[in-house]
């Protein structure tokens, strides 16, 4: 028979064992976790570390570019102070001449109040010979009215005086017509002294304004006949204008012209 106090000493002992035997198993579970975690927190900081390189070589390549562009600023910085420093220069020039500039000024503002002065009582004096003005324009365009008319009546006369002048006026018939509706044709006979190489006319209305070539047309031809009143070696002409065209009353020029030269101007008046 087994003692039993031996038996109850081996219980306990193999109890002892088996609980020694769990919790080391537990501790080695638990040191199997914290190893796996160890390795992850690892791997993290190994990715880190790169990130971490990744971005030292940029900020180093920011740092290069931006200690390039502090030695540019530096440059231009210098060139700016000499810049300012030149500019300072004139400004010190400029304005060492401002107090005479200032005194010129205050001469210059004195001088234009006495030329105010001056301007208000010339101004008064034009307002006067403004005034005086209108009156002799109003005088004068009377004149030039009555002016107009007597250069009208002279120039009539004028043209009836003259004995080298023959101014026929002649409807369809060919015969004589004052009134302006009824003439066809207008027939001048003229004595010249001198030849006439390029001779060329036109005529005007009573308004002074040119007729056109569709209102009619001009022909100039020589007449050989001589008369005891006629001088030696004068030349008669007949200028004839046929016209295309009715015209009114009124008193018509016709100007000749010899090599775009003013020669003289015929002058007849329609009824």
């Amino acid at each position: 028979m087994r003692n039993p106090a031996v038996s109850i000493l081996l219980g306990v002992f193999l109890l002892a064992a088996v609980s020694l035997i769990f919790i080391a198993k537990k501790a080695n579970n638990s040191l199997d976790r914290d190893l796996k975690i160890a390795r992850v927190n690892a791997d993290s900081i190994a990715k880190l570390n790169v990130s971490l390189d990744e971005d030292f070589r940029k900020a180093k390549t920011r740092n290069d570019s931006l200690a390039i562009k502090n030695n540019d600023l530096e440059k231009s910085l210098a060139h700016a102070n000499s810049n300012l420093a030149v500019k300072n220069g004139e400004i010190r020039r400029i304005k060492s001449t401002t107090d005479e500039t200032n005194k010129k000024y205050s001469d210059l503002l004195a001088s234009q109040k006495d030329l105010d002065k001056q301007i208000a009582t010339l101004k008064k004096l034009n307002d006067q010979l403004s005034q005086e003005n209108k009156t002799l324009t109003s005088r004068a365009a009377v004149l030039s009215d009555e002016n107009i008319k007597l250069n009208d009546r002279l120039l009539f006369a004028t043209a009836s005086s003259k004995d080298n002048i023959l101014i026929e006026t002649m409807n369809k018939r060919d015969k004589l017509n004052l009134k302006g509706k009824r003439v066809r044709k207008i027939v001048a006979t003229l004595n010249t002294q001198s030849e006439m190489k390029n001779p060329t006319f036109r005529i005007f209305d009573p308004n002074g304004v040119q007729l056109s070539d569709l209102s009619g047309s001009f022909n100039l031809k020589k007449i050989n006949e001589s008369t005891s009143n006629s001088p030696g070696n004068s030349t008669k002409l007949e200028l004839t204008y046929l016209l295309s065209k009715k015209i009114g009353p009124g008193l018509y020029k016709i100007e000749i012209l010899n090599e775009n030269k003013h020669m003289g101007n015929l002058l007849i008046r329609f009824r």
